[in-house]
């Protein structure tokens, strides 16, 4: 195993760090589900955006790019649906990471993005607890806890389904909790990922 550590990470940070970090009133919360089966589009996500938009929070819907690509009719009836809030806003265009990077906290699924989000930009992520994305149905044999379930609970909180009616308290406590705080994360960080800022270096000369 060569340590090198996770160029998009880096590629993140040093993009993040470059950009000047707003302070956001309303608070930004971005909702970006998974790409599988039972995710919480299509699960939860009326229920969700019930017990979030009467707060005050500025809330963000960024779909999958591939749900973008096949339910595009299903997305324009939910923003039809919720035009009436002025705190919501449908997110399909991907071209830049302005809003990862801006948000206060991210919600999703069982998306990796969480922990590209809260690697890079040092704040707390929200799980919603849909049905487990599997790739392996054998994992339990392996002994080892999967890094997707091991860290749910270290950057950030998960809310399971019959619990909604608790994220806007969730989200407060995410928001002030200083065991989500910036160096919290960090040292995290720190404790998973390799030579952080400098994996390029390290891979080049591995090769070299």
């Amino acid at each position: 195993i060569v340590k090198c550590g996770f160029g998009l990470i880096d590629n993140m940070i040093a993009d993040y760090e470059s950009a000047e970090a707003p302070v956001n009133e309303p608070k930004i919360i971005l909702i970006a589900p998974s790409w599988q089966e039972d995710n919480m589009l299509d699960l939860c996500m009326d229920e969700i955006l019930h017990n979030l938009l009467p707060h005050e929070y500025h809330v963000i819907l960024r779909p999958h790019p591939q749900y973008v690509r096949h339910f595009k009719e299903k997305l324009e009836m939910m923003k039809e649906r919720y035009a009436e809030y002025k705190n919501f806003e449908l997110q399909t265009d991907f071209s830049s990471n302005d809003t990862v990077f801006n948000a206060d906290i991210l919600m999703t699924d069982w998306s990796g993005i969480a922990y590209e989000y809260s690697f890079t930009t040092l704040k707390p992520s929200l799980f919603i607890n849909t049905p487990m994305k599997i790739m392996n149905e054998d994992y339990e044999e392996l002994g080892i806890t999967p890094i997707d379930i091991e860290l749910r609970s270290r950057i950030g909180k998960s809310v399971d389904l019959d619990q909604l009616e608790t994220l806007p308290k969730v989200v407060d406590e995410l928001l002030n909790n200083n065991a989500f705080s910036k160096e919290s994360l960090e040292k995290i960080r720190n404790e998973y990922i390799y030579q952080i800022g400098h994996s390029g270096e390290v891979g080049a000369e591995y090769i070299m």
